[in-house]
């Protein structure tokens, strides 16, 4: 049978799918199954194993949502669809399903009539989808219930993590490795601890004997060039990471200290203990609130400054994130990268 799974964005939301699109491929184990989705969660789940097609939908103007639409249709092709998995529930998304052929569409969430008619409906996880499916309440329920099944967890390239290690070897020798995220998305400056932070605390990291490695997007270079001015022997890995890259360098560090933004999250999935700054988010989305592997910690700004707002542009210059100390962090990072004594 033929499957396709449609899912563009965002990277955090892309990651904790994880036990969703590993649950869809053991129950379609014999199907063939397409991923459409944007290049992010390509180089997300390109070594993964979850798929027998990956196809990416660049984007453009939202004026253009017809023609998308028409576009991902021709790319897919016109063969008869099985089951059309909607995780996205966007109006590209619904668009797309109604100009597919198929035999069942099951959506995440708001089918096309009730976004239409602004109808909030609760996500779907994976039992719930996979029995909208056709798969019986049993079968899945024997599944679910085994923790593994809901534990998120991405595999990392074994080859290109050892050679991350030798590079970081070679300079650090046998200092094991912080990694600093101090970016987020553009679309939420609230979210930044702010570059002073992060560069006081990579000196102080280093001075307590670690080796600093700064992950992130280009926009993150001046931020990198701060920190490596307070801690010089920190390495600079902004702009030079694709996200499979990204995940077999997180795999080799001890901790990874980040706003609440994708890193963080791939981090987490790797295996990667975490330190979370939150504010305008809260921490309800936190990794410490999700079945990731490792030891995660979330330290939240002064409820008393600012309530959480979720508002992406920040009126008061980040207060709230202010009241987040670097001494507060570096005690969390250190207890976490730190090797535990043997009980």
């Amino acid at each position: 049978m033929e499957i396709l799974i449609i899912r563009f964005s965002a990277l955090g939301d892309l990651v904790t799918l994880e036990p969703t699109f590993r649950a869809l491929r053991h129950f379609h184990r014999d199907d063939h199954i397409t991923f459409l989705t944007s290049h992010i969660g390509r180089e997300l789940y390109e070594d993964a194993g979850y798929f027998d097609r990956i196809v990416v939908e660049h984007g453009a103007s939202r004026g253009q949502l017809l023609q998308r639409a028409r576009e991902l249709r021709r790319q897919l092709g016109s063969e008869r669809l099985e089951i059309v998995y909607n995780l996205q529930s966007s109006s590209l998304s619904h668009l797309l399903t109604l100009l597919l052929s198929k035999k069942r569409v099951v959506n995440i969430s708001a089918t096309p009539w009730q976004k239409l008619l602004s109808i909030k409906i609760p996500f779907r996880r994976f039992p719930e989808l996979l029995q909208a499916a056709g798969f019986s309440a049993q079968t899945v329920a024997d599944y679910a219930l085994a923790r593994s099944s809901n534990v998120i967890a991405l595999g990392a390239d074994a080859r290109l993590a050892a050679e991350y290690q030798s590079t970081l070897a070679a300079v650090g020798a046998a200092r094991s490795v912080v990694a600093l995220a101090p970016g987020a998305s553009p679309r939420w400056e609230s979210k930044r601890w702010g570059d002073e932070h992060f560069a006081e605390l990579a000196s102080r990291l280093q001075d307590a004997g670690f080796l600093v490695i700064v992950v992130g997007s280009n926009t993150e270079k001046a931020v990198a060039g701060l920190i490596l001015e307070r801690a010089g022997n920190s390495l600079d890995f902004t702009g030079q990471t694709k996200i499979g890259q990204l995940k077999a360098l997180l795999s080799t560090a001890a901790v990874l200290v980040g706003n609440d933004s994708g890193p963080c999250h791939i981090a987490a999935a790797v295996g990667t203990s975490t330190v979370t700054l939150l504010a305008s988010t809260g921490s309800t989305h936190c990794v410490k609130n999700l079945p990731y592997r490792g030891t995660h910690v979330c330290l939240s700004a002064d409820s008393t400054v600012c309530k959480v707002c979720y508002d992406p542009q920040c009126m008061k210059s980040r207060e709230c994130m202010a009241t987040i100390g670097v001494d507060l962090v570096l005690a969390a990072a250190l207890d976490l990268a730190r090797p535990r004594s043997p009980e």
